[in-house]
């Protein structure tokens, strides 16, 4: 409502606030009527909008305060004049116009009795619905909304009519791969990095350790390590009753002096991954001492070290078919492994036929 007798913009409305700072105290306020006051709980900026000539306006006031005690919101003159000193009011019997000399009209009132209100412009807010019920839908529309449910759910639900007004028209398949379930549902993003091929034996050797087993080996083993040449794919497996430090280094001490005697290379990097049993003083010193590189891989990020993981996974699937199809028991494991290998040495491997 415009008041030409209001020194401030008095809003009891609170939501016009874009920006509000409450006072430290309240002020109290002076209404007309005797003996009338209000009180002012905070001052801010104002925003709503309004149609003007069938536009709609955004209108902004500073320094607005809020009253909540009033039973209208106020539009101060005075206040507006000191912002727009070159307004012109156009008043007539039922409206009064407010515009500046080279701008369009800022605002418009309506009379209501013996009072000008400003028409107020509330947003607007649609929902859209979507009902099967009375129009069948693609498969893959039900797809998306039941939550990328899977395939044989969805059609199980529609064969058997277990949802009321749950039609669909055409064949009950996805059209196309689902890239929300493609990139939702994998448990881990896809490894992109591209591996550096060597060139020559021992130029990279890949390490990794496995264990504890559940079942102590008939010869009291708990772990064992493989070791593959990244360029040949020889694979060296050895069994180890602890994982410690020095159990490890002790094995491959003997590995590193026989492989290099018998090839005429010396061995230039390792890869490994974070575990306790390399990260540590002991092979820290070693490496230092015969010029070694350790390539550690980043920790959760197995694919890295990908080359001893394939391997080692093939050696125990391999371990676990002999004594299923043996019926040996499960302590027997190690000795397994070994016959796993030792056959594995004598079958071509993918690096005979890449070039």
């Amino acid at each position: 409502m415009i008041d030409s007798g209001a020194s401030d913009h008095c809003f009891a409305n609170k939501s016009f606030f874009i920006s509000y700072s409450p006072l430290n105290q309240n002020i109290s306020g002076l209404s007309t009527g005797i003996n009338s006051t209000f009180n002012i709980l905070g001052r801010g900026t104002v925003k709503f909008k309004t149609r003007v000539e069938g536009t709609l306006r955004s209108i902004t006031l500073n320094n607005a305060m809020y009253t909540l005690d009033l039973q209208s919101n106020l539009i101060s003159v005075s206040r507006l004049l000191e912002k727009e000193t070159d307004a012109i009011f156009s008043v007539t019997d039922n409206s009064i116009s407010i515009k500046m000399p080279s701008r369009p009209i800022i605002f418009s009132t309506t009379k209501k009795g013996n009072l000008f209100y400003v028409d107020v412009e509330k947003d607007k807010y649609t929902a859209y619905l979507s009902q099967s019920m009375q129009k069948p839908v693609n498969f893959a529309i039900w797809h998306q909304y039941l939550a990328h449910a899977g395939t044989n759910t969805l059609q199980n639900m529609i064969r058997n009519k277990l949802v009321n007004g749950m039609n669909t028209y055409g064949e009950m398949v996805l059209g196309r791969m689902c890239e929300g379930c493609i990139f939702g549902k994998h448990t881990s993003h896809l490894y992109n990095s591209t591996m550096v091929k060597e060139r020559d034996l021992l130029e990279c050797i890949h390490i990794d350790l496995w264990g504890l087993a559940q079942v102590q080996s008939a010869g009291g083993i708990h772990y064992f390590m493989a070791i593959t040449d990244g360029f040949s794919s020889y694979q060296t497996v050895a069994f180890l009753a602890s994982k410690s430090a020095e159990a490890i280094l002790k094995v491959f001490k003997a590995y590193h002096k026989e492989t290099e005697c018998q090839t005429g290379r010396k061995l230039k990097r390792i890869r490994l991954d974070m575990g306790r049993e390399w990260f540590n003083n002991t092979w820290e010193q070693y490496h230092n001492n015969e010029g070694l590189i350790f390539e550690f891989t980043t920790p959760y990020a197995h694919q890295q070290n990908g080359v001893a993981k394939r391997g080692m996974r093939t050696i125990l699937k391999a371990a676990q078919s002999i004594l299923v199809e043996s019926g040996l028991p499960t302590k027997y494991w190690a000795d397994a492994c070994k016959k796993a290998k030792l056959q594995a040495r004598i079958r071509p491997t993918a690096l005979l036929f890449s070039d």
